[in-house]
């Protein structure tokens, strides 16, 4: 179990501020570690970086693609390629030649027979090729389908076993069939699986042809003409690869997620119609003779229009995985992705496991059969197309770029590590970096506020000095990268911990609300106005949210028992805790006035006779200072709109009266008349409208209808509200006779 070193630093300060909360970059395990870029570097299962395997480049050609490989008994390699048809051959200590070009552009497979003449499956308008050692080629079958995906020769046993010795198996599309070819190139459909492409071919521990069909993803022992047993159906289209291991295990790499090889990794190469000569190199392997060419057939004119193997990949669900199916038991998945794909597969030395090869960065993983993967190698190609194993190494080639390289048991001299960039969400000052592992790694870290690094980045800083660490030179900025260097095999990097100070984020304060909260009963019931009390919110650019009056303020309902509600919505990007200041003044007065501070929750009440009648602002401050200690902590206020308190209920004055009406008038010096009511003799009340037909003024006048009354004496009593909600009541006594 790894310890991460205590972080003990004293922390460079920059013009800004800067918050006390001292975070950590932490890399120390497999998944952190991964994303990274791996020069000559492993990654282990544990977590841990050290030197990879020694990576050599075998091959590098002008060709678009090389598609597969395939070697021969005494370690002769050879190389299929795309777009231009061609064969290379690597003598067992030589470099490639140009050993024959096809008539077709893509040559998918490569199978060497055990006396050493290579079969070559080529695309579009499908045939298998038969090319000897000395160099002389010829069309050995036509199976009459467009692409020719795997060729696989049969077990070799004493009577001749399964297939016979010489017996090559030919796996087609687009109508899935598998053929079995004798060596007098006579051949037959072995097995139709019904499907559009054979993916793989690989033969059992019993000499038994297995076979991969796109798009089910299905996987068939064929046991003779015809007969077949279906040993696994995948989730995915596409098998990839099959390897079979001495005791019977079953490797596949399936691959495709939403995707099948027919459809999506198959797309047009078009170019223009083009001659192509159709010959032999003479002079045996890997020997390219000029002026010895022997011709085997007759330049003819062939379109260059092809399907080519390029996956076009979409990523976000499982798009790879590696499946074991052990003799009698069920199928175990090791090893799944949903970023990258498994194009090739081999089984390890010790049989023990198997290297994958991906689309991404060229990458080679280790598997063992308990699923725990490592990565061993980044070759930083677009795709690694195929692995085959060699006296030589590893052979790997791939797409985008044809290359074939050569990977062996012993380390690389020297490697490099550097992490993806580093988001700390803020400017932020970088302290110690510290590290853990063996032997003296050299790391550089280096600086930018570019996602991406660009020439706006800083350099790569000196070595970090000191044993396990030291402070982080690089100048302050929001993204950070660091990269190690290894020179030794016994060097090895367990854990990386950066510490960081990110400048302090303003705390953000988007609304004040003032609003009154009424205890009365009666004036939560008996009045539009009070029952509905008015709210203004100031909002982020200051405009206030409501119907506010002409003069910029309204009025709140007021009561001797309600109470004044101040809230306001303030957050902090850092996370930090906020405290806040409220303070009030009067329209015409000139300094502020503190109600409360440190206030930790989002709001605070007062009694609504606090304050007088009269207009009124509300500033709110609020600070981060809890978790940022003097000079570093962030203040931000706003205040609300003008606020209008009103206590006194509007006058009344009875103006006349007669039989058949009575007059009154209404005034208010705070608040506009909202709304009016009589009442005869304690009856019910009745509403009524101003005279203007328009109840909206600080002085109103009415006119109550009095009607048919009974004879005697009866009561008028009018009631007037405020906008606020205060009542004036006035009363006239009036006679009918």
């Amino acid at each position: 179990m790894k310890l991460a070193r205590l972080l003990a630093s004293t922390l460079l300060l920059t013009t800004v501020a800067f918050s006390s909360s001292v975070k950590s970059w932490d890399i120390s395990d497999y998944d952190s570690f991964l994303p990274g870029s791996l020069e000559s570097v492993a990654l282990s299962r544990d977590g841990q970086l050290r030197l990879a395997p020694r990576i050599s480049d075998l091959h590098e050609s002008d060709d678009a693609v090389t598609w597969t490989a395939a070697t021969a008994a005494d370690g002769t390699i050879y190389l299929g390629t795309g777009h231009t048809g061609r064969l290379y051959c690597a003598a067992p200590d030589g470099v490639p030649e140009l050993f024959w070009t096809a008539p077709e552009i893509e040559i998918f497979a490569l199978a060497v027979a055990p006396n050493g003449d290579v079969y070559a499956g080529t695309s579009p308008s499908g045939k298998v090729y038969r090319v000897t050692p000395d160099g002389s080629a010829s069309e050995f079958f036509d199976p009459g389908q467009e692409y020719i995906w795997q060729l696989q020769f049969g077990a070799v046993t004493e009577d001749g076993g399964f297939g016979g010795p010489d017996a090559l198996y030919v796996g087609t599309g687009p109508s899935g069939e598998v053929y079995r070819v004798e060596a007098d190139g006579r051949g037959e459909v072995w097995f139709d699986t019904q499907q559009r492409h054979i993916t793989a071919l690989s033969l059992d521990p019993e000499g038994r042809l297995l076979a991969a069909a796109d798009p089910s993803g299905l996987l068939y022992r064929i046991d003779g003409n015809g007969q077949a047993f279906a040993l696994y159906d995948s989730s995915l289209p596409e098998i990839r690869d099959i390897r079979v291991a001495a005791d019977g295990s079953i490797y596949l790499a399936a691959m495709g997620g939403a995707i099948s090889l027919s459809d999506s990794m198959v797309q047009t190469v078009s170019a223009a119609t083009t001659t192509i000569s159709v010959t032999a190199v003479a002079g045996g392997t890997g020997t390219a003779t000029p002026g010895a060419i022997t011709p085997i057939s007759t330049p003819q004119s062939v379109s260059t229009a092809a399907m080519a193997r390029l996956p076009i990949v979409h990523y976000g669900v499982e798009t790879s995985a590696l499946i074991l199916l052990r003799p009698g038991e069920r199928a175990e998945t090791l090893w799944t992705s949903t970023q990258e794909n498994a194009l090739a597969i081999s089984l390890t030395d010790d049989e023990r496991g198997v290297l994958i090869a991906t689309d991404q960065m060229g990458r080679v993983y280790r598997v063992d059969t308990e699923g725990r993967s490592e990565l061993l190698a980044q070759t930083d190609e677009q795709q690694i197309t195929s692995l085959i194993r060699s006296p030589r190494g590893l052979v790997m080639t791939a797409a985008h770029g044809s290359s074939t390289r050569l990977m062996v048991a012993s380390q690389a001299d020297s490697g490099r590590y550097e992490t993806a960039p580093f988001d700390a969400g803020a400017i932020s000052t970088w302290g110690r970096l510290d590290w853990r592992g063996t032997g003296a790694i050299s790391l550089h870290t280096r600086s930018g506020n570019t996602a991406r690094p660009d020439d706006t980045w800083s350099e790569w800083s000196p070595a970090v000095e000191g044993a396990g660490g030291g402070p982080v030179s690089s100048p302050a900025a929001r993204y950070l990268q660091w990269a190690a260097r290894f020179d030794s095999p016994t060097q090895t990097l367990d854990t990386v911990r950066i510490a960081y100070l990110p400048a302090n984020a303003k705390p953000t304060l988007s609304a004040v609300t003032v609003s009154f909260d009424s205890d009365s009963p009666a004036q939560k019931t008996s009045s539009t106005a009070a029952a509905n009390p008015y709210t203004i919110t100031v909002s982020a650019n200051g405009s206030p949210n409501g119907t506010a009056s002409a003069s910029d303020s309204t009025a709140l309902a007021n009561s001797t028992v309600g109470k004044l509600r101040i809230a306001w919505a303030a957050v902090d990007l850092d996370g930090d805790d906020l405290v806040a200041k409220v303070e009030f003044r009067g329209e015409d007065e000139t300094e502020w006035k503190l109600i409360e501070e440190d206030v930790a929750e989002a709001f605070i009440t007062l009694a609504n006779e606090s304050l007088a009648d009269g207009r009124y602002r509300f500033r709110v401050t609020v600070s981060d200072r809890p978790d940022n200690p003097g000079e570093s902590a962030r203040t931000t206020d706003r205040t609300s709109s003008e606020v209008l308190i009103d206590h006194t209920p509007p006058a009344v004055e009875v103006t006349s009266t007669s039989s058949t009406v009575a007059q009154f008038a209404a005034t208010d010096q705070a608040s506009p008349i909202v709304e009016a009511h009589y009442s005869i003799d304690a009856a019910r009340w009745i509403p009524l409208r101003s005279d203007d037909g328009l109840t909206d003024s600080l002085s109103e006048s009415f006119t109550v209808p009095i009607g048919d009354l009974a004879t005697g004496e009866h009561l008028i009593t009018f009631r007037v509200r405020d906008q606020a909600g205060n009542a004036g009541l006035g009363k006239a006594l009036v006679s009918s006779e």
